[in-house]
């Protein structure tokens, strides 16, 4: 915690305090802004300053101790704040919804709490203090620690089932990211459109100095994917395609089960199933599965020239979506199935008869052999590619 009040309820920020300032400190009394107990101030030599509840304390967040780590980055992220003239609170606490976010901004007149998260915390209190803030008319950035980011080259990093909860949309312009910030080097990092794929999240990544940038550099708008995205998907849909039931998860295993008593293998389903959106992150389940539920049991079964609803794809897709925390109310929760069918558009299986019709207007080609397979993927990547560079898909 680094900031306290005084006994005449006056804020004190421990930020860039000389020894003698903190010496001068520690001879006064100050309190917990939340729960009013006395608090003591820490410091020494490999820790930066900040206040402690002491022992006996029940105060709810007196067990949210803050690493180094987080408090420099909080601490950094409040100056860079300060220093563009944009108003500031540092853990100020929103009684409304007993919430304090490390910081509270005021920009182009909105609210923003801005939560900077190196340490795992559930699931569920990451949906609960985006609701709180969401109900509090306050738009929430998380930014995670770069503690936490793992490169696996320039367009991917190997990540948790909780760092995927922090993949977030700011405005209708933008793609969806997750930001990391490391508080040593001053670099923020954004993965830009990330798809999830089991313990890998691949998108396009891009750095920058924070010191050298404004807070308008969190809302760029979209930019075409970088094309080694779909090199690494290339390389994911050979492992799809070796996908075995002997080694697979509980929901591989469901999913092989159904192809087989379609009489089908992942070696040989159309290249059009698994297939990268850029909001596929929405989905509850791999574009495997759920692309191949849309290809498989809709559109296969038309005559060519026929014609289906979108309604119809609810009842398919019903278990398949999720609603994640972070997308913001600019998502609508069927985006990535919206982007799948329009890649379908582009790559002329289907057409729009209106806003709820599509017309089956080809057959999809199901590869005889694995080597047809992979060239099929392959051609049909790259012929992606030019698609992105042609409509740059997003949804608005």
């Amino acid at each position: 915690m680094l900031k306290a009040v005084d006994r005449n309820g006056t804020p004190i920020l421990l930020i860039n305090k000389t020894r003698q300032e903190l010496a001068d400190l520690r001879r006064e009394i100050f309190y917990c802004p939340q729960c009013n107990e006395q608090v003591f101030i820490r410091a020494g030599e490999k820790v930066m300053p900040h206040y402690a509840h002491f022992q006996q304390s029940s105060c709810p967040n007196r067990h949210n101790g803050e690493g180094d780590y987080h408090s420099k980055g909080k601490a950094a992220l409040y100056e860079w704040f300060s220093t563009q003239g944009i108003p500031v609170e540092m853990e100020y606490y929103l009684s409304s919804i007993q919430q304090r976010p490390d910081l509270l901004v005021k920009w182009s007149n909105r609210y923003f709490a801005i939560e900077y998260q190196c340490a795992v915390i559930s699931p569920t209190m990451v949906r609960e203090r985006t609701r709180g803030y969401r109900k509090a008319g306050i738009f929430p950035i998380w930014i995670l620690g770069e503690n936490r980011l793992k490169r696996r080259g320039t367009s991917q990093i190997k990540a948790t089932h909780f760092d995927s909860l922090f993949i977030q949309k700011f405005t209708p312009d933008t793609q969806p990211q997750i930001l990391f910030y490391n508080p040593v080097t001053d670099l923020m990092t954004s993965l830009v459109s990330p798809s999830p794929i089991k313990s890998r999240i691949y998108g396009r990544i891009r750095s920058w100095l924070l010191s050298n940038s404004g807070f308008q550099h969190f809302f760029l708008k979209s930019q075409v994917l970088n094309p080694q995205v779909y090199e690494y998907w290339l390389n994911e849909k050979k492992r799809f395609r070796s996908l075995r039931a002997k080694y697979a998860g509980s929901s591989d295993k469901r999913f092989i089960s159904w192809l087989y008593s379609k009489g089908l293998h992942p070696q040989y389903l159309p290249s059009e199933i698994h297939l990268p959106v850029p909001h596929h992150f929405l989905m509850d389940t791999p574009t495997y599965i759920w692309q191949s539920k849309i290809l498989l049991d809709i559109i296969k079964p038309l005559s060519v020239g026929k014609t289906f609803m979108y309604n119809e794809l609810r009842s398919t897709l019903q278990s398949t979506q999720k609603r994640c925390p972070l997308a913001s109310i600019y998502l609508e929760e069927t985006a990535a199935v919206e982007e799948y069918l329009h890649l379908l558009e582009g790559l002329q299986i289907l057409s729009r008869v209106n806003e709820f019709t599509f017309r089956k207007e080809k057959e999809v080609v199901f590869p005889r052999t694995l080597e047809q397979a992979i060239n099929r993927d392959s051609q049909l990547l790259n012929q992606l590619v030019k698609l992105e560079k042609q409509t740059r898909l997003h949804v608005k």
